[in-house]
């Protein structure tokens, strides 16, 4: 998740519209694309629930956000 998302004045209301708006089903382990601002922003579903899947239409959607994912790599080249 981008800082600049994440520092929005309404991060989860602005995911919660994006995915509504776009996606029908969700499935923890998908990877969701969302546009913001002019970026695309990939985004993991890693806890869903009731169910490891949820039909998302017509449907209260609230988000969470899960620290971020960085590969040893990048932590690496961020230290530098």
């Amino acid at each position: 998740l981008s800082e600049e998302f994440a520092t929005l004045e309404d991060p989860k209301g602005t995911l919660e519209h994006a995915i509504s708006g776009v996606y029908t089903t969700l499935t923890k382990g998908d990877s969701i694309v969302i546009s913001h601002n002019g970026q695309e922003l990939e985004l993991f579903v890693v806890e869903l629930q009731p169910a490891d899947a949820v039909c998302v239409i017509e449907t209260e959607l609230e988000v969470d956000f899960a620290p971020a994912v960085i590969n040893e790599e990048e932590q690496r080249r961020r230290a530098e």
